[in-house]
């Protein structure tokens, strides 16, 4: 190892400064955990979609920032919108198969919604002729 100092701040990447991906990576962690206390059939049926998916919003905010091009990272950013939209209907089926309560399903869609309301500006902030 060097005995050079690095600070962490040294290592960190654009994508991770943006408040998007900060909410999505706490959306993520936070689907993570309401899946881990789900019925086991629920976990096998819904688990894996859904935490892909939550994953699939920070990579692809992720791969977006990287590239060079504002219609590349528009594509990107709405990748991560779509998936974004695609964890709704998944987080209503866990409510209505009372695999969660009311309380969790409104906060999962509250964060949701609003991960999705900055990843539109954000395309929006782009404008891609």
């Amino acid at each position: 190892m060097s005995s050079v100092k690095c600070k962490i701040e040294d290592y960190i990447f654009d994508f991770e400064k943006l408040e998007v991906y900060k909410k999505a990576l706490n959306f993520a962690n936070e689907l993570f955990r309401v899946l881990r206390d789900c019925p086991k059939d629920i976990q096998f049926i819904f688990g894996e979609h859904l935490c892909r998916t939550g994953i699939q919003i920070l990579n692809n905010i992720a791969e977006g920032s990287g590239k060079n091009t504002k219609k590349a990272k528009a594509q990107f950013y709405n990748y991560s919108l779509d998936s974004g939209r695609e964890c709704i209907p998944m987080i209503t089926v866990l409510l209505n198969q009372k695999a969660i309560d009311q309380n969790t399903h409104d906060f999962l869609r509250v964060e949701c919604i609003g991960i999705c309301r900055m990843l539109a500006k954000l395309v929006d902030s782009i404008k891609v002729k």
